[in-house]
């Protein structure tokens, strides 16, 4: 799906499978490279207009950032997170 995505340019598809992969690399754990694709989905997801997938980015870009012991920053990307999901009405919140 990431290589499909950045082949078309899909950037919410980047974002979706960015995050996805921080999230399986965090569990392998393979930590430096599970950083790597953080860092892309939470770049591209803060201009992305779409909703669901900055939420997604954020969201786990703050486990990631939880299970690193890096809880200040953890907590301002769960917020970040939070703010969009208001900002854009995105489930309803």
């Amino acid at each position: 799906m990431l290589n499909f995505s950045e082949k078309n340019r899909f950037a919410s598809g980047i974002i979706f499978a960015s995050a996805i992969l921080l999230f399986v690399l965090d569990t392998i754990p393979v930590f430096w490279l599970a950083d790597y694709y953080g860092r892309k989905a939470v770049s591209l997801a803060e201009s992305s207009p779409q909703p669901g997938a900055p939420v997604i980015a954020f969201t786990f870009w703050a486990v990631h950032l939880n299970i690193q012991n890096r809880w200040d920053e953890a907590l301002d990307s769960a917020q970040r997170a939070l703010d969009i999901q208001r900002e854009r009405r995105y489930w309803h919140t």
